[in-house]
């Protein structure tokens, strides 16, 4: 027969046996069976589901929690509402109407030592879907504009204007000036961007000045006492200038008979303002990009006081700039003509049929200023036929006196004074 022993006082008994004899004690066991846990499954789904609706939260945070844009460059892409945005920095001193949308992140600019100049830097934008332009559009999204300059080395801090709306940058949102010096040679100029939302973007311009060579030809060195003899010099200059370098001549206090013909840009024809003058015509053309100053010169016609005028003063018909000059006597004192980009600064005009004549069909202006001029007993002072651009023409501290016509807008323009 099979035995076991008692599970408590370890006596042999039969195996089917329910109850030990001798201690007393049951030989039957209870086994405790846990029924499953339903709440920690309940309370898991309950975790995984607060995981979940955490991590949305996050992700929407994310999505709207203000971003910074900068990719080190002039040209930068930018989503804002569903709509896509072109922001760009450009440096020309022109608003060149097929070049407006290209980025401009280099600037190169050789200067006279010791002479600050200045640096037209325009932040344009337009938007990606229809290339238009998007400066009223998005400047109701921007909370705040300034633009810092970062010298590198020992280069000097050039002085910034900040950003403002330019009417002279038509295509530009905004436009800020910086002045510099010979001494500011390396810097990096950055734009930065608050915009309403939160976001902020930055944009960068690279700005190397370099020291302009002088070449300088006088009366007292160089025979330049005739007007066949100036003209000679123009013409020599007109194969080639030094490259990096500007050339002026300066004129003879004496009066020249005869016409000139400026045809090479970076030349300053300078005088002695009412001991040089002029009996003739001095015209600018040329192809090359760039520009020609004159400076102190008296152009004057043949007729005297009581006697009807004659003769034009300036014919313009490449970039020209026009400072301290006087007209007296002439039909047309400047005749501003196609590749005309400015205005005269700062001359005097007497006694002309018309002072100045505006008629020009380039694509650009770069001043659209008329700045520090006097118009005495003219005709008409100021006639305006073509302007080819949609901008305001300002009139600044310009006296008018005895003139028979201030100002003779033929065009749409508005003109203020100022």
């Amino acid at each position: 027969m099979k035995t076991k022993p008692c599970i408590h006082c370890g006596e042999p008994l039969p195996e089917d046996a329910s109850f030990c004899p001798v201690c007393g004690q049951s030989q039957i066991t209870t086994e405790e069976v846990n029924p499953p846990r339903i709440w920690k499954r309940k309370t898991l789904y309950i975790l995984l589901a607060l995981a979940a609706v955490v991590l949305l939260i996050v992700a929407v945070i994310r999505i709207h929690l203000p971003k910074e844009y900068d990719n080190g460059g002039a040209e930068i892409t930018y989503t804002v509402d569903g709509v896509t945005w072109h922001l760009l920095l450009r440096n020309a001193s022109t608003q060149d109407p097929l070049h407006w949308t290209s980025p401009q992140g280099e600037y190169t600019r050789y200067v006279k030592k010791d002479l600050s100049a200045a640096l037209p830097l325009q932040l344009n934008v337009y938007r990606e879907d229809t290339k238009e332009n998007g400066k009223d559009a998005f400047l109701p999204l921007l909370e705040s504009s300034v633009v810092k300059a970062y010298p590198s080395g020992t280069s000097d801090v050039p002085s910034v204007n900040q950003p403002d709306i330019n009417p002279a940058f038509p295509y530009a949102m905004q436009e800020a000036d910086i002045v510099f010096n010979t001494d500011c040679n390396d810097v990096d100029l950055v734009w930065t961007l608050q915009m309403k939302n939160g976001d902020v973007i930055h944009l960068h311009e690279k700005m190397q000045i370099l020291t302009l060579k002088e070449i300088v030809y006088s009366y007292t060195d160089t025979p330049l006492s005739t007007t066949e003899e100036v003209q000679a010099l123009l013409d020599k200059l007109s194969t080639g200038i030094e490259p990096n370098s500007e050339v002026t001549i300066r004129l003879a206090p004496i009066t020249y008979e005869g016409d000139l013909l400026m045809e090479t840009p970076g030349i300053t024809l300078q005088g002695s303002l009412s001991q040089t003058i002029l009996h003739g015509t001095l015209t600018t053309r040329f192809d090359a990009s760039g520009m020609v100053n004159v400076q102190e010169i008296t152009f004057s016609g043949n007729a005297s006081d009581g006697e009807a005028s004659s003769g034009v003063g300036i014919h313009v018909a490449s970039s020209c700039l026009i400072e301290s000059c006087n007209f007296e006597n002439l039909t047309t004192g400047c005749l501003l003509d196609d590749g005309a980009g400015a205005l005269p600064m700062g001359c005097s005009f007497t006694g002309c049929e018309t002072a100045i004549h505006f008629c020009s069909s380039s694509s650009w202006i770069s001043n659209l200023y008329c700045y520090q001029n006097t118009f005495v007993k003219n005709r008409t002072a100021l006639l305006l036929e073509k302007v080819p651009t949609a901008g305001t023409i300002y009139v600044a501290e310009c006296s008018f006196e005895e003139n028979e016509t201030d100002v003779d807008n033929k065009t749409t323009n508005e003109i203020e004074y100022m």
